[in-house]
This record gives C-alpha cells, structure tokens and sequence, in this order.
C-alpha cells in the first residue's frame, strides 16, 4: 500500500492550532511584561476614583464603553497636596488602549510638609531632577504617570501629567503647579 505525500487536513490543523498557542503564548507573555510600568523604588501614590462619566459612544463603538475617570492622590513626599487627575477609559470589548488625553489639578489642601525637610534643607528628601508620585496602566503598552518637579527659584512645585506608551511616547501634557509662597 502506497501512502500519499503531502500534508493532509488533519496536520494541517495541528499545525495552525500549535501556531496559535504558541503565538498566544507569546502576546500574553509580551502583554504582561509591558502593560504595566515599573516605578522603581519610587514612592508611588495610591489614587482613589471619586468620579466616573459615561460618554455617550453609541454611534461610534457598538461595544465598547468610554467613560471619564477622575482620580484624587495625595502627594506620598508632600503632605499638604492633592491631585486630581481626569484621563479617558475604555471599557466593554475593545482591544485598544485607552486615548492619551489626561488633564490635572494640584492644590494645598492642608498644611504643607516636605518629607526630610529642615532649615538648613528646605526641599528636604525631595530630587529636585523629578520625581514620578502617581501611575497607573492604561491599556496593553500604555501608562498615566504623574511625574513632580521642584522650581527651586519660586517655591512652585509643578507636577505633569503624560501617557508614556512602549515604543514611543504621547507628547501630550498638562501641568498644574503648587505656590509654596509663605508671606512672612
């Protein structure tokens, strides 16, 4: 008896199928070392939702959500400051990432203290190069990070809020900056 050459339809399918595991294997792998960002040893703030808006996309996306999120943290160095940040979140079944537009608002809401801080070292344990105090994932490759600087000359801390994204950053910003401006 003669055997055929060639592939039949049943190693065909075992083919595609370990083809497809493998390369599932290989995006979940991908996804999870890249959807969040690492922040190091940085004192990374927790944010807490205190506010959510469904916008309407029924026209746009059948289904997929996107809702407005507002998020409040407190400075983990400088007690005393709290921001709000707003950014877009997709919801329902879509593979996209969420868009690259955020906006922010620091303002003192007690008294201010800088953590280390003393007479001779008024900016105490703060890096005056900047600093990241607040992220969070958006999407597969894609962050919302708060990053703060300190304007030594002023007394301001300024504090931006951008989405880096693996393989290439928005160049979308905003920044909200704090008076640190005492009359005497």
């Amino acid at each position: 008896m003669r055997r055929r050459s060639g592939l039949n339809l049943i190693d065909l399918l075992k083919g595609l199928v370990g083809i497809f595991v493998v390369g599932a294997a290989i995006f979940a792998t991908w996804s999870w070392i890249f959807s969040s960002p690492d922040y190091g040893d940085v004192p990374s703030a927790t944010g807490d939702v205190i506010g959510l808006y469904e916008l309407d996309t029924a026209f746009t996306d059948f289904f997929t959500t996107k809702n407005i999120q507002i998020t409040a943290f407190d400075d983990p160095m400088v007690k005393g400051v709290t921001c709000h940040v707003s950014d877009v979140v997709a919801g329902g079944l879509s593979w996209a990432d969420d868009p690259s537009n955020a906006s922010i608002a620091c303002r003192q809401t007690g008294p201010i203290v800088i953590a280390g801080a003393t007479e001779a070292n008024p900016w105490g344990d703060l890096p005056l190069g900047g600093q990241d105090v607040f992220g969070a994932t958006k999407g597969w490759w894609k962050a919302l990070q708060v990053r703060r600087w300190v304007d030594t000359d002023r007394n301001v801390l300024v504090y931006v809020v951008f989405t880096p994204k693996w393989g290439s950053d928005s160049n979308k910003n905003v920044i909200s900056t704090v008076s640190l401006y005492a009359p005497k």
